[in-house]
């Protein structure tokens, strides 16, 4: 078994969770074994104001579901930006290496 902890912000939690759940509902049953928990509302990072999840279960399996994840920071991530819903998203960058 393996474990990732993934520190999130609070603004994309929602996209994650789902409404009641149904997100990590969802995820559950779509990566067998996965074992998803996340920080309470008022429960942050030491010294942010970011939220908490660890993904525990076999390599694949957390790996697989860590890259759903961060397809759903990133599509809430875009929207927000540059759909300018919030200001408290800032424009990403992206760094690329000439080989």
């Amino acid at each position: 078994m393996s474990k990732i902890i993934i520190i999130i912000i609070t603004i994309v939690t929602g996209s994650i969770i789902g409404k009641s759940g149904s997100v990590i509902a969802e995820m559950h049953s779509k990566y067998e074994g996965v074992k998803i928990k996340f920080s309470q509302n008022n429960d942050f990072f030491p010294g942010t104001g970011d939220r908490v999840f660890s993904l525990v279960g076999t390599q694949d399996v957390i790996s697989n579901c860590a890259a759903e994840i961060a397809t759903r920071i990133f599509e809430v991530h875009f929207l927000f930006y540059y759909l300018n819903l919030s200001s408290h998203i800032t424009k990403p960058t992206y760094h690329h290496s000439l080989s």
